[in-house]
C-alpha cells in the first residue's frame, strides 16, 4: 500500500477526529444548562423531567462523540486504519452520504465490513472524489455506491454481500 494512499486515509481520520471533538464539546456545552435548569425553575413535573432529560441526552451524546474522537487520537493505531492497511479484504461496501444544510454540503463516508462492523467518517465539506478513488484502488473487491437494494443485500448477509451484489 503506497504512502500517498495512507496519507489520504490519515487526513480522513484526522478530519473525523476534529469533527467528533467539536460536536462533542458543543453537545456537552448546550446540554449541561438543560440538565441543571430544572433545579432552578418551577413547573410541572413532566416539563422539568423533559427539560432535564433532553439535557441528559445531549450530554450523553456529547460524551459519546468525545469518546469516539479520543479513540482516533492516534489515527495510525485506530481500528479502521489497521483494517484498511492490513485487512482491506474485510471491507465490502463503501459509500458517501451528503447532507446539505443551509446550502452547505456535509459529507460522510461509510465503510461496512463483512462481519457487520461499520466505520463512519465525518468529512464536513471535503471533496471525497480523490479519497474514493484511493479507496477503490486499495479495495477493488469492495462495492461502491448506495442503493436501497444494496442496503437490503447487506442487511440480509454481510458475509455474502459481495457475491450477492455481483449477481
Amino acid at each position: 500500500m503506497d504512502t500517498n494512499s495512507l496519507a489520504l486515509v490519515e487526513q480522513m481520520l484526522e478530519t473525523t477526529r476534529k469533527t467528533k471533538y467539536i460536536s462533542g464539546v458543543l453537545l456537552v456545552v448546550l446540554g449541561l444548562p438543560l440538565l441543571v435548569l430544572p433545579m432552578f425553575i418551577e413547573g410541572k413535573l413532566w416539563e422539568l423531567l423533559l427539560i432535564g432529560g433532553l439535557g441528559a441526552i445531549a450530554v450523553g451524546m456529547g460524551a459519546y462523540q468525545l469518546f469516539q474522537g479520543y479513540q482516533l487520537r492516534d489515527v495510525r493505531k485506530s481500528p479502521v486504519f489497521f483494517t484498511i492497511q492490513n485487512h482491506p479484504e474485510r471491507i465490502v461496501w463503501i459509500y458517501e452520504f451528503v447532507m446539505v444544510v443551509n446550502g452547505v454540503p456535509n459529507r460522510s463516508l461509510y465503510l461496512w465490513c463483512k462481519d457487520g462492523k461499520k466505520f463512519e467518517f465525518n468529512l464536513r465539506q471535503l471533496d471525497v472524489t480523490e479519497l474514493m478513488g484511493t479507496l477503490a484502488h486499495m479495495m477493488p473487491h469492495a462495492v461502491f455506491g448506495y442503493s436501497a437494494e444494496l442496503k437490503a443485500l447487506y442487511r440480509k448477509s454481510p458475509a455474502d454481500f459481495i457475491a450477492a451484489a455481483a449477481s
